[in-house]
């Protein structure tokens, strides 16, 4: 199969079509033409009889860092809102029609997978987590949300409660293989040793032999799974009915157990974020918990269109992607300067904006 474009190339083995992310340079990250080829290809391919399988993988260090931030912060600069409003139509449904698409995608989560990367796997029948993953949402360290339908997977898990899913938000937490198999984020973990025999053993595969091709690793009691052993400390301080509570909840549970050093390094984090953010991903996520994934679309679309008219965004990719200083000026700087009323705005449909048909 010839190559769909600069940055994606397309193959097949046996009835397995391969889709490669090749912009390894920019950790395989999403840009507009991107996101468009891979929506024709996936298009083309659900009724192409010879294929009845997708292995989606990324070239180099990174199965996908996100969606190209820098392209998006370049545009929002320009008050060039038709461009944002594309991008986040033409990714947010690429990731709805993936969650529906009628053939299992496999999706190999070698290294970084973050923001857009999530989303283009997370609806995958198959999610094959290594020893170099590296898994997180981190958006509000840049002053955004977290989008790519997070709203919808993260509230509708059999692994993940709400506390957790409220803790993996606002934190951006990085998750490794094995926790991404105990969270759910991952449906197998494969040793980087045996990845590249497990997929040749997917090719030589039928449909519903998949699951047996792929090395299933156990999780013993003694592997490498942080968030396992913080679980009833997300719990405690996560279950909580504001951001304000949670800050609360730190602040006493510093005080208490003065030891434990989980507690304030997650407080130093949440400081470091948009208070913008905080507060919008956290109505999110308790809005996305009673929505379907198509409301969740609309839902996110909007959000995001709204945070391309903020300064936090754009200054949010100055200091962590840009410039790196990694000292954003937020405004609002405090959880308590924003208010109920500008958060809402967010979820409000922007003039003008119509959301894409799925």
């Amino acid at each position: 199969m010839d190559a769909s474009s600069e940055f994606i190339s397309t193959d097949k083995r046996d009835s397995v079509g391969i889709i490669t992310l090749k912009r390894s340079r920019a950790l395989n990250s999403l840009n507009l033409e991107m996101l468009k080829d891979l929506a024709l290809i996936f298009d083309r391919w659900k009724n192409d009889a010879s294929i009845s399988a997708i292995l989606l993988q990324g070239e180099g260090k990174a199965f996908c860092a996100g969606g190209d931030i820098k392209q998006l912060c370049e545009a929002a600069k320009r008050k060039d809102f038709e461009t944002t409003l594309s991008f986040f139509q033409t990714e947010y449904t690429l990731d709805y029609n993936i969650w529906k698409y009628p053939k299992p995608i496999i999706s190999i989560l070698n290294g970084v997978v973050m923001g857009g990367g999530v989303g283009i796997s997370a609806g995958n029948k198959f999610r094959i987590a290594t020893d170099s993953t590296v898994w997180a949402m981190p958006e509000t360290a840049i002053g955004f949300f977290t989008d790519v339908l997070a709203s919808y997977f993260l509230t509708h898990s059999s692994h993940i409660n709400l506390a957790m899913a409220i803790y993996i938000t606002l934190t951006g937490a990085r998750l490794n293989g094995l926790e991404c198999v105990y969270t759910g984020l991952a449906s197998h973990f494969v040793p980087q040793s045996q990845l590249e025999e497990a997929i040749r053993r997917i090719y030589a595969s039928q449909l519903d032999d998949i699951p047996g091709a792929i090395t299933f690793t156990s999780l013993p009691s003694d592997a490498n799974i942080p968030i396992r052993s913080q679980r009833q400390m997300i719990e405690q301080i996560f279950s909580a009915s504001s951001v304000e509570d949670i800050f609360a909840n730190l602040a006493r549970a510093i005080r208490d157990h003065p030891d434990q050093t989980w507690f304030s390094s997650t407080l130093e984090k949440l400081k470091q974020m948009s208070p913008t953010s905080l507060k919008v991903v956290f109505e999110q996520i308790m809005r996305g918990s009673t929505m379907d994934l198509e409301s969740v679309h609309a839902m996110e679309t909007s959000i995001a269109q709204h945070f391309m008219t903020t300064s936090d965004f754009v200054e949010g990719v100055r200091a962590v992607v840009i410039d790196k200083d990694h000292k954003p000026r937020w405004n609002p700087p405090s959880i308590e300067q924003v208010t109920k009323e500008q958060v809402l705005k967010f979820f409000e449909f922007p003039a003008k904006t119509v959301i894409s048909k799925i």
